[in-house]
């Protein structure tokens, strides 16, 4: 199967540090014969002008990659922060996309969370 992963948390050159457990899931899915397509977010920036820059360029490649994508499915990992580019690129698509899995954390927690707040979110994004 082919995945788009979509993360704003990924390690990259000047991060080895970011998102080690979003990294994981991906070489385990690698591992278990799937075929794994990355748009990540892999910069740390202070400066609120930078970071918003950087956000801006995600959202973008999310939502090319979203238009442009043969994957069968995602994996959104902390969909608050990537699921406004999707939805309006699934809208847009012929084929729709399945978000397979939502990884939300709160209070530094990496544990899925279950509330109805999160399912109507995933189910939003499965429309």
């Amino acid at each position: 199967m082919k995945i788009l992963l979509i993360s704003n948390m990924y390690p990259g050159s000047d991060t080895p540090h970011l998102g080690g457990f979003v990294k994981n899931a991906a070489d385990s899915l690698r591992n278990n014969g799937h075929d794994i397509e990355l748009c990540v977010l892999n910069k740390i920036s202070k400066s609120k002008v930078t970071k918003i820059y950087n956000y801006l360029v995600f959202y973008i490649s999310i939502l090319v990659k979203v238009l442009l994508t043969k994957s069968d499915c995602l994996y959104l990992h902390y969909a608050s922060h990537c699921y406004l580019p999707v939805k309006m690129g699934n809208c847009v698509r012929r084929k729709k996309l399945w978000c397979t899995y939502t990884a939300v954390t709160l209070s530094g927690s990496t544990e899925p969370v279950e509330c109805s707040f999160v399912l109507r979110r995933q189910l939003f994004l499965m429309r």
